[in-house]
C-alpha cells in the first residue's frame, strides 16, 4: 500500500508539474477527419461533455507530429502526456494511413470521421492561410503528396529545421491544385471507411458535418448524455 501510496503523489506532483490531467483506464476517443472538416468543433464536443481532450494546439507544442514522422510512435505514445488524455483531435491523427496504426494500438478505441462537399473542403482550404499551404509545409507535404515541390523550394532557399519548423505556411495552394488536392481528400476518407467496414465496422462513426443530429449520434455511439439542442461550430474564421 505505501507504494502505492508513493506512485500516487508523484504521479500528483507530474501533473501540476506540467499541467497534465489525470486520465484513468478509459477507451480512446480519435477523431480522424482531416482538417477544416469541424475536427475542432469536435475537440469542443468532447471538452463540452467531459472528455480530456488534446486539441492540435498541445500536439504542436509536444512535438507529436514531427515524432510520428520519424517513426517514433512509442515517443508519443508511451509519453505521460499521450496517456494524460482520452480524446484527440485534429493532427497529427489524420495524417497518412494513420488510422491503421490507431486501430491496432489501441483496440477499445473509438473514431470519428466527419467530411463535407469536396469542393467546400478545398475552397476552406485555401481560404483558411490566405493561399499558403497550412500548418508546417513539410507535412502539408507529405500529407498532400508535394514533396518534390517543397524539396525543390528547399534547394533554393537558407537552411532552417524544415521538420521541426512548426506553422511557416512557404508555399501556395490555389486553385490550379484543386484536383489534386480533392483526390487525396475523397481517398482519405473512403479508404478509412472502407478499412473499418472490414476490420471493425462498430469502431467507426462517420457523417457529413451538415447532418444536424451529428452530435446526437455521436453522443450515442462515445456513450455520453448530450443535451437535446447541443451545437457546437468552430474555426470560421480561424487562420494559421
Amino acid at each position: 500500500m505505501k507504494i502505492k501510496a508513493e506512485v500516487y503523489y508523484i504521479v500528483k506532483w507530474l501533473q501540476n508539474a506540467y499541467n497534465l490531467p489525470i486520465q484513468r483506464s478509459k477507451s480512446k476517443i480519435f477523431c480522424l477527419s482531416m482538417q477544416r472538416n469541424g475536427t475542432t468543433s469536435f475537440g469542443n464536443f468532447l471538452e463540452d461533455h467531459g472528455v480530456r481532450t488534446a486539441r492540435d494546439g498541445y500536439a504542436r507544442r509536444a512535438g507529436w507530429g514531427a515524432l510520428i514522422d520519424g517513426g517514433d510512435y512509442s515517443a508519443v505514445f508511451n509519453s505521460l502526456a499521450f496517456k494524460s488524455f482520452q480524446g484527440f483531435e485534429d493532427g497529427p491523427w489524420w495524417g497518412p494511413n494513420m488510422y491503421r496504426v490507431l486501430e491496432n494500438r489501441f483496440k477499445t478505441a473509438k473514431f470519428v470521421l466527419l467530411h463535407r462537399d469536396s469542393d467546400d473542403w478545398f475552397r476552406s482550404m485555401i481560404s483558411h492561410s490566405r493561399g499558403k499551404t497550412l500548418g508546417n509545409t513539410y507535412r502539408h507535404c507529405r500529407t498532400y503528396r508535394r514533396l518534390p515541390e517543397f524539396y525543390a523550394m528547399l534547394n533554393e532557399t537558407s537552411d532552417f529545421d524544415w521538420i521541426n519548423n512548426g506553422i511557416d505556411n512557404l508555399m501556395t495552394i490555389d486553385l490550379t491544385h484543386r484536383d489534386h488536392y480533392v483526390s487525396i481528400y475523397e481517398e482519405h476518407n473512403e479508404s478509412i471507411v472502407r478499412f473499418f467496414s472490414k476490420y471493425a465496422p462498430e469502431r467507426l462513426y462517420h457523417s457529413h458535418i451538415d447532418n444536424m443530429s451529428k452530435w446526437a449520434e455521436i453522443g450515442d455511439f462515445l456513450g455520453l448524455d448530450i443535451k437535446g439542442g447541443y451545437e457546437s461550430h468552430a474555426n470560421v474564421s480561424k487562420r494559421s
